[in-house]
């Protein structure tokens, strides 16, 4: 939703994808909050839970390199964050600055959720997106 908000070429369309944003977060704090429940209560499914995102952040890794209609997404997308097929350099460093955002933010949900050591074990092509951890 906020590539959606990124892209939006009027004001009425990123006000809806703004709203869906911030609906879709009312979602994500109740995954977060249920999670957190799960692995206070039932802490020996913490390792079934390291091998469910194992297996998500690694279908989340493939990219243009292995999947041509992501190749294609994600160069239109680039030429829609940059505001046009000249400023393709502008919307691809767009597109990264969301993917740092996206990622931080997982890694803090996983944290809040108890599972702060995911930061280990996270896909090796998320890793660059992350901030260093805060002290």
């Amino acid at each position: 939703f906020r590539m959606g908000e990124y892209i939006g070429q009027n004001e009425a369309e990123k006000r809806i994808f703004r709203l869906c944003g911030q609906d879709e977060s009312r979602h994500l704090g109740f995954g977060v909050m249920h999670l957190k429940y799960v692995l206070e209560n039932e802490p020996w499914r913490r390792e079934e839970i390291h091998c469910y995102l194992d297996k998500i952040e690694g279908v989340l890794m493939t990219g243009p390199s292995e999947d041509p209609v992501s190749a294609a997404l994600f160069e239109a997308l680039a030429i829609l964050m940059g505001g046009g097929k000249n400023n393709f350099d502008k919307g691809i460093q767009m597109s990264m600055a969301v993917q740092r955002k996206r990622v931080n933010e997982y890694m803090h949900r996983l944290q809040v959720a108890g599972l702060g050591d995911r930061r280990q074990r996270m896909h090796p092509l998320l890793r660059p997106f992350l901030d260093s951890p805060k002290n």
